[in-house]
């Protein structure tokens, strides 16, 4: 993201308050319907600047320490939530709308922002044996997901069982009926009266905290610990299951060519580290 944060009432050491060249902020937004990309446009153009904005602008940001985890964390929930909610009321055409996953780090903390059934994870890497695991991975809000259901249907929503997924049903002003596969998003104005909501969950952790779990449960030292994170939307995630993906990722980032477990060369063969563009390529390619 080119938005930078400036937290807090600064101190004498950053007296514009904090900036951190290693914060940053991934997002994904996957449209559906016959307008569905207008959405996720909405969203890719706006959130950036929405977040930053209310994040500068909260009460906790500014009155506290920024050390202070909590405080910090309910203001990442606070703002994200809140700009999800803007452009929630902005997508207001029939039948379109996006789903919504965001990952921002800031300092230790990394804060996790789902709504929808994309997905957002963090995974660790050991260098010196080559074992990936998933640290955490967001929950998919699918329609026949118990609080979901409930909420659906207290609305008085309709939860069926499609196919390959649970759907909402929604009907639009011609009448048409539509089930929708996720029980939150951004837009889908139609869908909000059966109880669709554009409130994302949001997860905050320590990346001290999960390097040094890491690092004590396989004995290394801290520093033979990577960590990175990924969003991605279902058509990635239903077709390769997170730990694919991350041992993917970890190999081309991280792994030197010719190193035990190394894909062997050749046509198609990978002899890393290569960019996180190529991944992407590569990942759309497999799915």
């Amino acid at each position: 993201s080119p938005y930078r944060l400036r937290l807090g009432m600064g101190s004498d050491s950053d007296p514009a308050g904090r900036e951190d060249d290693d914060d940053f902020l991934l997002a994904l937004f996957d449209g559906h319907g016959m307008q569905g990309h207008a959405i996720s446009e909405l969203a890719l153009r706006t959130f950036p600047a929405l977040l930053a904005n209310k994040l500068e602008g909260s009460k906790p940001a500014a009155a506290v320490d920024l050390d202070d985890d909590e405080a910090l964390d309910e203001a990442v929930a606070e703002a994200a939530t809140a700009a999800y909610a803007y452009i929630d009321a902005r997508a207001t055409l029939s039948g379109a709308g996006s789903t919504a996953t965001s990952v921002l780090r800031l300092g230790d903390r990394i804060h996790f922002i789902n709504a929808g059934d994309s997905r957002s994870f963090l995974s660790t890497y050991v260098r010196s044996t080559g074992r990936v695991e998933i640290a955490f991975q967001t929950s998919d809000h699918k329609p026949d997901v118990p609080g979901e259901r409930a909420r659906i249907e207290a609305m008085g929503g309709q939860v069926v069982q499609a196919t390959h997924s649970s759907r909402v049903l929604a009907y639009l002003p011609d009448g048409k009926q539509v089930g929708l596969a996720m029980s939150r998003s951004l837009g889908d104005p139609d869908a909000d009266v059966v109880g669709v909501i554009s409130t994302p969950d949001v997860t905050s952790l320590s990346l001290r905290d999960v390097r040094s779990r890491r690092a004590e449960e396989d004995g290394v030292p801290l520093d033979d610990v990577e960590l990175f994170a990924v969003v991605g939307s279902d058509g990635l995630h239903d077709h390769i299951d997170p730990e694919g993906i991350a041992s993917f990722l970890a190999e081309g980032f991280y792994r030197e060519a010719g190193s035990a477990g190394d894909s062997a060369g050749g046509e198609g063969g990978r002899h890393g580290p290569f960019s996180p563009l190529r991944a992407c390529e590569e990942l759309i390619m497999r799915s």
